[in-house]
Order: C-alpha cells, then structure tokens, then sequence
C-alpha cells in the first residue's frame, strides 16, 4: 500500500484567545496527527506479502484442486468418469515416453516447491520406510509359476461360454475339464480351469520383441484370475501375459493383502493369448505390461471402479504403499503415471519428511518430461489408471527392453 501524507506543523503555538481553544486540546491534536504520520510511514513500508518486513513468510504445502500445473485450466469439481465395469480403460492410446507431441508439461529448472533437496526438516514413519526403486537381477527366482488356474463362474454359463470368454478352443477346454458336457449350464461359484503346466519356465510362452512392437510365443500366455487382493476388471481374453508376470502380480498383490485396511487393487487389461497388438494400446503386446488402479478415497457406498483421479479422490499415502509394494519385488521396469498426478504424489511426500534427493529416482516430476530415468514416468492418458512394467525375465534373450538400451 503506498500513502503519501503531508503534514505542516506550526513552529510556535499563539497564545490562546480569550474564549479560544485551550493549549490541551492542541497539544492532543498535534498528537493524533503525529501517530497517524506513522501509522502512514508503516503501510507504506510494508512487503506485499502481507508480512511485516524483516521476517519471511512460513512455507505452505498447498495441494491443488486437480493436480494441474500452473496455468493450466482447471477441471470441474466432479471428475468422476465410470468405466463398464466389467471392463478396464482404454481411453488413452498407451505411447511411450516421448511421444507426445506439443505438451506443455509444465516443467522447469527443478521447480516444484522450492526446496534445495536437502534433509527435510519432519521425519515420519512414511520418510523413515522410503527407500529407493530397485530391479534385482534374481527377482524371477521366487516366484511360484502358475500350475493350475481356475475361472470362477459368476453369472453361470457353460464350458462352451467361458472358452470363448478367454477365447481359449472348446476341444482346449474341454480337455482342461473332462467329464464335464461343454454345454451344460454351470452354477454360479463353479471353478473351470482355464490354464494347467508344471510350472516350469517358458511353460506359459516367452515375451518377444518390444512391449510396443511385440508378442507371446507358443503356447501363449496365462490368464490372470480373481485372487486375494485384487478385482479383475478386464474382458477375459486381455488378461495374459508371460508366467513370470502373472506370479510376480500374484505375489505383489498378496503381500497388498495383507496389509491393514488394505482396497482391493483394480487390474485391468495385460496382454492377449499370443500377444501383439491389443486395441486402443501401442503397448501390452509382450506379456509384461498390466494396467492396475489407483488407491481411492471411496466410502465404500458404490462400486469401485476405474476413475480419472484428482485431489479430491486420491489416496496418495496408500497408492505410494502400492507403488512400494510392486517395486519391492525387485521385477518392476517402469510405471507410467500422469504427471499431474505425480503432483500429488510428489507433495505428500515430502509433506511426510521425504527429501527432494530420495524422491528424484522415483519419479520425473517436478523435473520434465522425459528428463532422466525415473522409475516412474509421464505418459499422456494415465489419470484413471497406473501402467506396470516388469523387466524381461532371466534367459529369455528374444525379450527386448528399451531400459537396456
């Protein structure tokens, strides 16, 4: 506030007047002039920020409305995009990093919030447990190859209904399930099995080539079924993927269950049997990519189901468990994730203590996009779900990633 104020101040008071005003009443004049000179001098010295000069603002962690960078447009409140919900998403054309053309990330020389990644000034259980996204060389090893699977019936139906489900041969599965008629009508609750090895390596087909130009060598893949932890979402037939990705997401997902209070974890679209291109993706096409959900505010009153994420619906603590959960076993390549959304991610953790410096392995934000070599990264059309990759398994040299390159 700027404020000019003159003043003219006589050099001697005259003697008052018979009847006049008293000497007092001046000299109390003079004095509510002089503090209101004053009180001019300190508006006008004042900072714009509203604080007083000398001392520095407090920090504010804000988080956004919609996890939008500066000078985007913001959404409406109600972001709330339902899904069918026997199906996963496929609005976004699943491109690698890098191609998307024009984008206005919002990035910048660090930016973010200010900090020098220096050691945060909290410390909490959550910063106390980060620790870095690792890939192990022997992750494969303890895994338990699928043997048996087995579908459960949820509406009925027949042999004959659930191969083309899976879009699996009828003479297949009739041979998986013998002495049952291929056309009888099955109750609800009854299991068919779908997929039976040993379970050795390369039983359930090796990945070839690249997630985006790739494929699942014969026999083919292995489906993905209900389990512990877990709500598949997708049409049967695009839920295979190599036996290596099928166990390490068995896995990860029973450790998730464990956990306390733990939501069950969407699981949408993986690959098809013999891989290769599945409609709308560029990806999914070697077996190892699976496309799973966020963690949810949800007060359990509707059905949970694939949702663009915001502010307002993220749980950002718990999805950060997840994201730790699959990296933790040490087969995870990268993670595709709106950047508007590692956002939100980004400022809960260091709201909970973690430093700048732990968190820049784990994602690309507030760096650009396509800046270095975070283990997650911004691809356009991951607002509604989280895109997994796992690494090419030991010994399948046909299988190309393009982190070894």
């Amino acid at each position: 506030m700027s404020v000019e104020t003159q003043q003219t101040f006589p050099q001697q008071a005259p003697a008052p007047a018979a009847g006049g005003v008293p000497l007092g009443a001046v000299l109390m004049l003079m004095a509510v002039m002089g503090w209101s000179f004053v009180g001019a001098i300190r508006c006008y010295a004042r900072p714009a920020g509203g604080v007083a000069s000398g001392l520095a603002a407090p920090p504010v962690a804000a988080v956004g409305q919609d996890g939008a960078e500066p000078g985007d447009e913001p959404p409406p409140d109600s972001q709330y995009a339902l899904a069918d919900s026997s199906e996963s998403p496929e609005a976004e054309a699943d491109a690698e990093p890098g191609e998307d053309e024009g984008e206005d990330d919002g990035g910048g020389d660090g930016g973010g919030d200010g900090e020098d990644g220096g050691e945060a000034a909290i410390e909490t259980e959550f910063s106390k447990s980060f620790t870095p996204p690792e890939q192990t060389e022997d992750w494969a090893e303890q895994l338990e190859l699928p043997k048996t699977v087995k579908y459960t019936v949820r509406f009925g139906g027949s042999l004959v209904r659930v191969a083309n489900l899976f879009k699996i041969y009828h003479h297949e599965i009739q041979a998986l399930n013998p002495g049952v008629d291929p056309e009888r009508e099955l109750p609800p609750g009854t299991k068919v099995v779908v997929y039976k090895g040993e379970g050795a390596p390369g039983e359930g087909g090796e990945s070839v080539d690249y997630a985006g130009a790739g494929s699942i060598s014969d026999p083919g893949g292995i489906p993905m079924v209900e389990g512990p932890g877990r709500i598949p979402k997708a049409t049967p037939w695009k839920t295979f993927a190599i036996a290596e990705t099928i166990a390490v997401m068995d896995l990860a997902l029973r450790r998730w269950a464990k956990r306390p209070g733990a939501q069950k974890v969407l699981v949408g679209n993986m690959s098809q049997r013999g891989g290769g291109r599945l409609k709308p993706h560029s990806t999914h096409q070697s077996g190892r990519d699976v496309d799973i959900g966020y963690i949810q505010k949800w007060d359990g009153k509707e059905e949970l189901n694939w949702r663009k994420m915001n502010a307002q619906n993220l749980d950002p603590g718990e999805t950060w468990a997840l994201l730790q959960t699959f990296v933790g076993t040490g087969a995870v390549e990268v993670i595709f994730i709106d950047r508007g959304l590692q956002k939100l991610l980004h400022e809960y953790a260091r709201a909970q203590g973690v430093t700048e410096a732990a968190l820049e392995p784990w994602m690309e934000y507030p760096r650009r996009t396509g800046e270095g070599a975070p283990m997650i990264q911004h691809v356009a059309g991951h607002d509604d779900h989280i895109h997994v990759r796992f690494a090419c398994p030991p010994g399948q040299d046909r299988c190309k990633s393009r982190a070894q390159e």
